[in-house]
């Protein structure tokens, strides 16, 4: 049960302009109870403006926007790409993170994850899917499970002549500065200088590339590495292992 504050649209039907409108609301009600209400709250303001979220910030802290963008991409703090964000004008203020982002049907959609501190009303949730995915690992093992090559690389471009050679189809591959001794890349032969083309048979142009390619992928099954190292162009098999 929350303490809420429902807000609702307001339409001036002449000139179709929506301004937004509060009504205090003292009594308790249902999560779900509130999201029904924010739902036909802003199903004026969808007529007008397009697709409406409302963002649930903790306490009473509640705001109405559109998704403005959808497919971006962020980094974490570690690195990581997180792919497919949902980039939304609902205000998040900081310390608000990890709220439902939902749509006029009461469906969650999204977790608010970030914002742009030098942008105005721009604001970022993780997709359901994703955060379903995440849960799941967290329930039933108690930590989202990573896949571990022991290895360090950077992206770099390669020089023309030498991916016509190689037959590739990339201007970039990912080149190796640290080999993790006894690790899963030292153990299939990997060395530092070496540069990773292909992964399964799929060209690879980025360190980016490869996270992708591990996302799901089975732990202790093999990947099929393309490497190039000065002249030669071979494939080894490399076993993924958890990381820890």
């Amino acid at each position: 049960m929350v303490d809420a504050l429902v807000a609702s649209a307001a339409v001036d039907e002449p000139s179709g302009a929506v301004g937004p409108r509060e009504v205090d609301r003292s009594s308790d009600v249902g999560d779900r109870e509130l999201l029904d209400s924010y739902s036909r709250a802003v199903v004026a303001v969808v007529e007008h403006v397009g697709p409406a979220v409302v963002s649930i910030a903790a306490g009473t802290r509640r705001a109405a926007g559109v998704v403005s963008a959808v497919g971006r991409c962020l980094r974490s703090a570690t690195g990581q790409l997180i792919e497919d964000i949902i980039q939304t004008d609902v205000a998040l203020n900081p310390g608000n993170s990890g709220g439902p982002l939902v749509d006029t049907r009461a469906r969650v959609i999204g977790i608010n994850t970030a914002i742009i501190r030098m942008a105005q009303g721009i604001s970022f949730a993780i997709p359901i899917d994703t955060a379903q995915w995440v849960v799941g690992e967290l329930l039933v093992r108690g930590h989202v499970r990573r896949a571990h090559l022991g290895i360090i690389g950077q992206t770099r471009p390669i020089d023309r002549l030498v991916a016509r050679r190689h037959a590739l189809s990339t201007s970039q591959v990912v080149e190796l500065i640290s080999v993790e001794p006894h690790g899963p890349a030292a153990i299939a032969g990997l060395r530092e200088g070496d540069l990773i083309v292909a992964l399964n048979e799929r060209a690879v142009g980025t360190v980016d590339d490869i996270h992708r390619m591990l996302v799901g992928w089975p732990f202790d099954n093999a990947l099929k590495v393309g490497v190039i190292r000065r002249d030669s162009h071979f494939e080894v098999s490399l076993v993924p292992v958890e990381s820890r």
